[in-house]
């Protein structure tokens, strides 16, 4: 806001300037004996009284101008201010992760309130959630209509497109789960708008139930993308642990109700881990260095929680399993784009491009995978604290820089000109492959 206010204040000086120069000149004139030659009275006049409406309409628009920049400073520095606010608080909150904020969970002091009372708060809190969003939903129900009605549409348009494929397509798959498959879509959209600079939110618990519908999807999906039993069956019910503690999170239930959900969460995770280790002896590979070193989270969110040390047990809770839970839907959001690539090249209508599609898909794949891992490095980057969203992480690690013979040169200066080379060398690759088939 002050940039603009800046130059029209500049450009109104520069005309003020300008008018008062024509005022003095037409003082001088008025002292020489050649006005009479020069200019009539009626003239001099009219010259006067326009220069003097000029300067009268600049000095308006400069007292305006000036009071909005003062509305300008005081915001910036309410801004300030609160900027400071938040940094205390942040640093407050900091030291709470890791000092002991509750009873152990063991302790008589930790059930004194009663589970009935719990119970009791977590139903009214839900009910609450409840009458909220039905308040909401008619607040923004033209916008609830539309998106509706474009998520029906395309639920629909991704079932059609599954008598355009074969079986064998990459993008079967998500053609045989077209409501999951829209889910994901209607979050990767919404991510994206997000980040651009249009001012366009949802409302704060309607982003989190869209998230938590992305984790619904994303089982539904697993079932279909991933081949191993075991690791289907980890991931599924990791999704849920974390699914359920965002739902309790999003409706607001009372602490000790999230407490005792991570605890019993972690307890179980623990048991499964050591009835699974016996599996994991005698391999020696990833997986197998993977299956038995889990275990050391879910002991370390029980040994803090029941140390009463429950703000760090839930922030190590929520920072694992969204780590986890990043990895695997952008790996399905991976999927989903290069499915969705594998089926354009298949319903185009140029025979050249269908069969030379696998190779086609062979290349672009670099490039699909070399953008996915810059949005999951982003958003592990915010999940574990560092950023506090995606569009300041990309500015932090990207765009930060330093200047070379008036060149920005920053890591996503390299991976754009990585990018530009590789897309050179594919167009170059499609030009040959078009004359060698086509023409010569």
């Amino acid at each position: 806001l002050s940039e603009p206010i800046t130059s029209i204040i500049s450009e109104l000086m520069v005309q003020k300037t300008e008018w008062q120069k024509k005022k003095e000149q037409l003082s001088n004139f008025d002292k020489k004996e050649m006005l009479a030659l020069a200019l009539a009275k009626e003239q001099q006049t009219a010259l006067a009284e326009t220069i003097k409406k000029a300067l009268q309409l600049i000095d308006e628009q400069l007292k305006m101008v000036l009071a909005v920049g003062k509305k300008i400073g005081d915001l910036q520095i309410l801004l300030y201010s609160v900027d400071t606010d938040l940094e205390v608080m942040g640093a407050r909150l900091k030291k709470i992760t890791i000092q002991k904020t509750s009873p152990s969970i063991f302790s008589t002091e930790f059930h004194t309130g009663g589970t009935v009372s719990l119970l009791r708060e977590s139903y009214t809190t839900t009910r609450q959630f409840i009458v909220d969003q039905i308040e909401s939903l008619e607040e923004y129900r033209n916008i609830a209509l539309l998106s509706l009605c474009a998520f029906l549409l395309v639920c629909s348009a991704i079932y059609k497109t599954k008598t355009l494929i074969t079986p064998s397509s990459r993008w079967y798959s998500f053609a045989l789960h077209p409501l999951a498959t829209t889910v994901f879509i209607a979050s990767s959209l919404n991510a994206f708008i997000n980040i651009m600079p249009v001012n366009f939110e949802l409302p704060l618990k309607w982003e989190a139930l869209l998230r938590f519908l992305v984790m619904l999807a994303s089982i539904r999906l697993i079932g279909s993308l991933m081949r191993s039993k075991l690791r289907r069956r980890v991931y599924k019910r990791l999704i849920i642990f974390m699914a359920v503690a965002m739902l309790m999170v999003v409706l607001d239930l009372p602490g000790e109700m999230i407490r005792l959900y991570v605890f019993y969460v972690s307890l179980f995770a623990l048991v499964y881990y050591f009835y699974q280790l016996p599996r994991s002896r005698g391999k020696n590979d990833l997986e197998g260095w993977l299956r038995r070193t889990l275990g050391i989270f879910p002991a370390a969110v029980l040994f803090f929680g029941i140390s009463g040390y429950d703000a760090f047990a839930l922030l190590l809770f929520s920072t694992l399993l969204s780590a986890i839970i990043a990895c695997l839907v952008i790996w399905i959001l991976y999927l989903l784009h290069f499915g969705f690539i594998d089926l354009l090249l298949s319903v185009l209508p140029w025979g050249l491009i269908r069969e030379q599609r696998e190779i086609i898909l062979k290349n672009l794949q670099p490039i699909i995978i070399g953008l996915h891992l810059i949005i999951l490095l982003l958003v592990e980057a915010v999940i574990c604290g560092f950023f506090p969203n995606v569009s300041e992480a990309y500015d932090e690690i990207f765009v930060a820089g330093f200047h070379v013979l008036n060149i920005h040169v920053s890591p996503g200066f390299f991976v754009t000109v990585i990018f530009i080379i590789y897309g050179a060398l594919l167009t170059s690759k499609a030009i040959q492959m078009l004359l060698l088939n086509k023409i010569l």
